[in-house]
């Protein structure tokens, strides 16, 4: 069974879309502490970062002896994702939802078990924000009495989802052109 994960041009797609996370997390943090002017635990969030571009650094050193333990790399970015959120509002910030990518990536690009095993986390991350996470100061309150905080978490929400259905469409669209030009080659 040769399955994607353990090529090193999965690796080495992992590799690329961990840094554009990681990138896309370093804006959306100075976004929203240097210009929206939110208190936030910058230290917290600064280290997860950090965490995560070591941990990018690493893979891509070893990418070509690692390829077997992408699935480890991804519940790695799952638990990184659960302190991000805990540390951002927990279950009301609305980045959330990118829980889904760190499936999708774990369905396409490892075994089964290895799904379920980030499956099984990720819902438990989520649910553990819910009980242990800093709150999004007031002004940002999610769903609170404020009708403009409410308004900002709901484009947040939109905001968040936007990233994630771009984020699956395109790597799910490389992987089925991919597929096609393989069973082209094949025929």
């Amino acid at each position: 069974d040769r399955r994607f994960d353990r090529s090193t041009s999965g690796v080495l797609k992992l590799i690329k879309l961990r840094w554009i996370a990681l990138v896309s997390q370093v804006i959306a943090l100075v976004v929203t502490v240097g210009w929206l002017n939110v208190e936030l635990p910058v230290l917290g969030l600064v280290g997860c970062l950090l965490i995560l571009a070591l941990s990018n650094l690493c893979l891509s050193y070893l990418s070509a002896k690692l390829g077997h333990l992408i699935g480890l790399v991804i519940l790695l970015d799952v638990l990184i994702l659960t302190a991000l959120l805990a540390l951002s509002g927990g279950p009301s910030n609305p980045f959330s939802v990118l829980y889904l990518v760190q499936v999708l990536l774990a369905a396409v690009m490892t075994s089964q078990k290895w799904t379920w095993g980030v499956a099984i986390l990720s819902s438990f991350g989520f649910a553990l924000i819910f009980w242990f996470h800093l709150p999004l100061p007031s002004s940002l309150g999610g769903h609170g009495h404020h009708h403009s905080s409410f308004s900002l978490h709901l484009q947040g929400m939109w905001l968040a989802y936007t990233i994630a259905a771009i984020a699956i469409g395109l790597f799910v669209s490389k992987l089925s052109t991919e597929l096609n030009r393989e069973r082209e080659r094949r025929v």
